[in-house]
């Protein structure tokens, strides 16, 4: 797809996809960690609400985190990824692909 001169943030973007879809997108780090977050919960086969932490941990909280519409702090990002058995670091890796750019 050729650049876009009218929107610079979307240059180089495969058809079909949108602005939300680039990392220059405030939001883009956001969606990719919750569906890598949606991912693990649902190959462990978990509800939200069974992996909420009462006091801790809520299942909106999960919820939104997951759809990428809360800016989940450091601490949470980590119980979430405690519950799932796995890392923020293990997360952060697959939401940017492993690390490939």
């Amino acid at each position: 797809m050729p650049p876009n001169p009218s929107n610079p943030d979307i240059a180089g973007l495969p058809a079909g996809s949108s602005h939300h879809d680039h990392p220059a997108h405030g939001d883009w780090l956001a969606r990719r960690l919750g569906a890598e977050l949606r991912r693990l919960r649902a190959e462990l086969g978990m509800s939200a609400y069974e992996l909420a932490v009462p006091g801790v941990l809520s299942d909106q909280a999960i919820l939104n985190n997951e759809r990428g519409q809360q800016n989940a702090g450091i601490k949470t990002l980590v119980r979430h990824c405690q519950r799932l058995g796995t890392t923020l670091h293990a997360v952060l890796d697959a939401a940017m692909g492993g690390g490939r750019p």
